[in-house]
């Protein structure tokens, strides 16, 4: 069974050598969808940095 789906692209953003992508990773088996972004660096088209931001409330325990 696939735990992971889908990624899905909401946005695209676009700066120099900056991409910013929002998305979001979808978990239908655990009825979850984690949004996440990611900001990427590039020189000489090689990704040089990677920052990766999420939000991780949906996988902390129930108290």
């Amino acid at each position: 069974m696939k735990i992971l789906t889908k990624i899905e692209v909401r946005s695209k953003f676009v700066s120099g050598d900056q991409v910013m992508l929002a998305y979001d990773f979808l978990f239908p088996a655990m009825n979850l969808n984690l949004r996440s972004a990611v900001l990427m660096n590039f020189q000489e088209s090689q990704i040089v940095k990677i920052e990766l931001f999420y939000d991780a409330r949906p996988f902390e325990q129930k108290k």
